[in-house]
């Protein structure tokens, strides 16, 4: 079971993750920042432990919102790679 101020330290993990793949938006970063998130989003949607005090109860909620947003921000700049056109040439040659 996970204390509070365990659960705490993992959000401001995620948190510190997630703002360094928004700050430089590699794959590799995004990709620990999003499985790490939400990773600790699902340990505090299993409600263990309950927030013992309206204090606790709320910071995690603050907490929760930011990685969630953060999250999203982070799905929506998921980096693509072009389609590169090579040319018929260069099909050609590789035939």
């Amino acid at each position: 079971m996970t204390d509070v101020k365990t659960l705490k330290r993992y959000f401001e993990r995620a948190l510190a993750l997630a703002h360094a793949a928004v700050d430089e938006p590699t794959p590799d970063r995004i990709a620990d920042a999003v499985a790490v998130g939400e990773e600790v989003l699902t340990l505090a949607a299993r409600g263990r432990p309950a927030a013992s005090t309206l204090t606790d109860g709320h910071e995690l909620f603050a907490h929760a919102t930011r990685l969630r947003a953060l999250l999203t921000l982070l799905d929506e700049e998921q980096p693509t790679l072009p389609a590169i056109d090579y040319g018929a040439g260069v099909r050609a040659t590789m035939r």
